[in-house]
């Protein structure tokens, strides 16, 4: 069942073990960082454009070796779509760059847990939760990480410069 969460304040820990869900949408304008990533000849409506989100949490039982006790893992599924005002570093053009990011992360209570902890799955990354964990801060990360490193238009794309 989707409940509603606050963004910038959730108990990480408890939002998993309960199995929690969440949907919604985030403003570009509460994104700092991708506001600053935005064409400067962007629309004037990007600030106001959303991105959408699904956060799914769940925890798994395992034992770490046979005969010993089980441990819980905590685990969070985060799913960002929208797109960027980007600027095309071949023409110049301003144009949007769709996002769509799905992600699986392991949550431990402590960097050194985390660093600990084997990552033998390479659809899983390690993030540290708190009980005033920011998901808004993860879906801007999230939206980061999916942008190209060099922007251009897909037209822009298989453009070949002849000399």
């Amino acid at each position: 069942m989707t409940q509603p969460i606050d963004l910038r304040e959730l108990d990480l820990f408890a939002f998993c073990r309960k199995g929690g869900s969440a949907a919604g949408e985030v403003p570009v304008r509460d994104l700092p960082r991708i506001l600053a990533e935005t064409a400067a000849q962007a629309p004037a409506s990007a600030p106001d454009e959303v991105f959408t989100y699904t956060a799914t949490g769940s925890v798994r039982e395992e034992a770490t070796e046979p005969g010993a006790p089980m441990v819980q893992r905590l685990f969070l599924h985060l799913a960002v779509n929208g797109h960027v005002w980007l600027e095309c570093q071949r023409c110049l053009d301003v144009y949007a760059e769709p996002v769509a990011t799905s992600m699986g992360f392991e949550v431990f209570a402590s960097d050194a847990v985390a660093d600990a902890a084997p990552m033998d799955d390479d659809e899983l990354d390690a993030i540290v939760g708190s009980k005033r964990f920011s998901l808004l801060e993860l879906i801007e990360d999230e939206v980061l990480l999916a942008l190209p490193a060099a922007p251009s238009m897909p037209s822009a794309r298989w453009y070949t410069r002849v000399s």
